[in-house]
């Protein structure tokens, strides 16, 4: 099973979760560290690649951030940038709920390969500009 790592401004992370559980069940391989006001990032920055230490497995790992050039998805790069860039971690800013459910829906017996190959061919289907596609179908 190869574990996922949600990184957010704020509890998104942990609503990600507790959605994607509602949906999905629950599912023990997703950790979540949420940067919460008031926290020093140099503090969150130590939880953050302690969190990377502890479940990047021999499978590999699946990380989520929320903004690209945010703080957490920064220190996610730092961390990154210290492990060489490896090929069994995956790194995608912009998370939401689609994208959780296709990463967790392949994470039990996917390989970090396919999972790639999978969110690059439907990334562009995680986001859907709904209104463009019914508008005058009415």
């Amino acid at each position: 099973m190869i574990n996922i790592l949600i990184v957010t401004h704020g509890p998104l992370a942990s609503a990600l979760v507790e959605t994607s559980n509602m949906i999905m069940g629950s599912d023990s391989n997703i950790s979540t560290l949420s940067l919460l006001e008031g926290v020093d990032p140099e503090v969150y920055k130590e939880e953050v690649h302690k969190m990377i230490d502890d479940i990047y497995n021999e499978n590999g790992l699946i990380i989520l951030a929320d903004l690209y050039g945010g703080t957490p998805a920064n220190i996610v790069l730092s961390k990154l940038f210290e492990l060489g860039f490896p090929n069994d971690i995956l790194t995608y800013s912009g998370v939401n709920l689609p994208l959780l459910l296709e990463v967790v829906a392949m994470s039990s017996n996917g390989t970090i390969e396919s999972i790639k190959n999978n969110i690059s061919q439907v990334k562009s289907d995680l986001i859907c500009d709904i209104t463009s596609k019914f508008k005058g179908n009415t």
